[in-house]
């Protein structure tokens, strides 16, 4: 029995992982007791070969940078409805044994919920990086740096953290209130008496924020399976009136943790089943009033003409 080639085959079919060369010694010359020791037990010797080489393979382990953070100044970006960071957001990893040496990488990548960036490898091959411009807050969240190596591929989570801001498709009319760049009025809703309607708190940030809703200062539920959510089953005239959302996170910096939070106001009208009716009769008064000046214009004019008619001599 070729023990070595047997090796070599579990690994390529079972695993399609790489050992390190350092480990090679160690596992053959075990293979090769374990053959001497039990020569018939061919099937016996791949198994636990196979063991060792998933032992030693898991024993690679990604490390990476801090979590980091989308600095941003307001919570509705300009042009672009989403904010972006101030600073470049900056990311690093690595794979590490299990005694923490660096190994060298072929590639690596850094992917969030919707995107996908090749790293840039250092000169030694031992740490992948990116620093992304004006990286967008909705991209924050959890990263997987994907490692891929001699010694096998393994993938290291990174938090990218984001204050709460407001997120939008852009067709909402945002404005910014007394000043403050984190409290926001937002396009609000008309609705008839009796309709079925809900308000959203459009707030994105990682950690995901914390909302509360508030109408006139005084708290009220949100929907229980939807904190972001106010439902209103059938409308009534005393929900009319301004609601406002209140989304907050915690985000640890330097050790301490500092919370953030947005305002947002929005605007619930409720009209009448019959208020069609009064644009109606305006418009109906408009085509009569316009209907006697015509009629009186008429019959004015035809007065005059028989006024200077020109009458025969008897």
């Amino acid at each position: 029995m070729n023990v070595t080639s047997d090796f070599w085959g579990y690994l390529e079919i079972h695993t399609k992982k790489r050992v390190p060369k350092r480990r090679k010694e160690d596992i053959f010359l075990m293979s090769r007791r374990i053959a001497i020791m039990s020569p018939s037990h061919g099937h016996l010797i791949r198994v636990l070969v196979g063991s060792l080489l998933l032992q030693l393979c898991d024993a690679i382990k990604a490390k990476g940078s801090l979590p980091a953070i989308i600095e941003v100044n307001a919570a509705k970006g300009h042009p672009n409805p989403i904010p972006t960071s101030l600073q470049p957001l900056k990311l690093w990893c690595q794979a590490i044994d299990d005694q923490g040496r660096p190994l060298p990488l072929i590639s690596a990548q850094f992917r969030s919920k919707s995107n996908a960036y090749p790293a840039t490898l250092s000169p030694d091959k031992t740490n992948a990086s990116i620093s992304i411009e004006a990286a967008q807050s909705s991209e924050a969240g959890k990263w997987s740096c994907d490692l891929h190596s001699g010694y096998g591929n393994i993938t290291g989570i990174i938090d990218v953290f984001v204050r709460p801001v407001i997120k939008h498709n852009g067709n909402v009319r945002v404005d910014e209130k007394d000043g403050s760049k984190f409290y926001l009025e937002i396009s609000g809703h008309t609705v008839t008496v009796g309709d079925n309607v809900t308000l959203f708190c459009p707030v994105y940030g990682h950690p995901p924020p914390v909302v509360s809703w508030r109408k006139g200062g005084k708290i009220i539920p949100a929907s229980p399976s939807n904190s972001y959510a106010l439902i209103f089953p059938s409308t009534t005239d005393a929900d009319e009136g301004v609601y406002t959302c209140v989304g907050t996170n915690t985000i640890h910096q330097n050790g301490r943790p500092k919370q953030h939070s947005v305002t947002i106001d929005q605007h619930l009208r409720i009209k009448s089943k019959l208020a069609w009716l009064v644009p109606f009769l305006i418009i109906l008064a408009i085509l009569i009033t316009l209907a006697a000046v015509i009629i009186f214009c008429e019959c004015r004019r035809k007065k005059q003409t028989r006024e200077l008619k020109p009458q025969e001599d008897d």
